[in-house]
C-alpha cells in the first residue's frame, strides 16, 4: 500500500512538474506592452466573482439586443420619414414632421436623413420657379397643337399674361441665382 501511494505521489509530481513546464512564464520579468498568454480581460476575471461575471455576461448579452434594437427602429423611423416626405406636398406638413422628430433627429442614422429634407430655401425657389414656367409653357403648347385656339377673341391677352407670367418668372429666378451666388462668395 505504501508503494502504490509514493507511485501516486511520483506520479502527481510528474504531472505537475508537466503542467509547470506547459505553464512556465517568465514571472520576474516584467516585459512592458508584452502581454503574451495575457487575456484582455485577466484583471477583472482575477478580481471578480464568478456571479459578477455572469452579471456582466448578461448585462453585455441586454445592452447588444437593446443596441440592435435601437438600430432597427432608427431604420424604421428613416424608412418613416422618407415615405412622409415623398408623400409631403406642403411646407408646412413638412415642418410638422421635422418638429415631431426633433427629439431624436440627433441619432446617427435620422441625421442624414433628416439633414436632406431641410433644403436651401434659395434652391427650393428656384426650382419652384422653373417647375412653375415649365408647367405654363405645357400650357401653352396646347395653342401651337391646335391652331383654331389662335383665331379666338381672347387669345393675344392670353398671350401676353403668359409673356408676362414667364418674364416675372425668369427675372425671379436670375434674382434668385445671384442671390444664392453671393450667399456662395460671402
Amino acid at each position: 500500500a505504501r508503494k502504490r501511494e509514493d507511485e501516486e505521489e511520483r506520479e502527481e509530481e510528474r504531472n505537475d512538474n508537466n503542467n509547470n513546464v506547459e505553464n512556465a512564464s517568465d514571472e520576474g520579468i516584467d516585459d512592458r506592452g508584452s502581454d503574451a498568454g495575457v487575456t484582455k480581460n485577466d484583471y477583472l476575471t482575477s478580481t471578480v466573482s464568478k456571479t459578477d461575471l455572469e452579471l456582466m455576461s448578461i448585462f453585455d448579452l441586454i445592452h447588444k439586443q437593446f443596441t440592435s434594437l435601437t438600430h432597427e427602429i432608427e431604420q424604421l423611423i428613416g424608412a418613416y420619414v422618407n415615405v412622409m416626405f415623398s408623400k409631403t406636398k406642403r411646407t408646412h406638413e413638412g415642418l410638422f414632421i421635422l418638429a415631431s422628430f426633433e427629439p431624436i433627429c440627433e441619432r446617427n442614422y435620422l441625421r442624414s436623413i433628416l439633414r436632406d429634407a431641410y433644403v436651401n430655401l434659395c434652391l427650393t425657389a428656384i426650382a419652384w420657379s422653373r417647375t412653375l414656367l415649365t408647367k405654363i409653357e405645357q400650357a401653352m403648347n396646347v395653342f401651337k397643337l391646335n391652331q383654331h385656339i389662335i383665331t379666338l377673341g381672347n387669345f393675344p391677352l392670353i398671350s401676353k399674361l403668359y409673356n408676362r407670367t414667364a418674364k416675372a418668372l425668369l427675372v425671379y429666378e436670375q434674382f434668385l441665382l445671384a442671390r444664392w451666388k453671393e450667399k456662395i462668395d460671402a
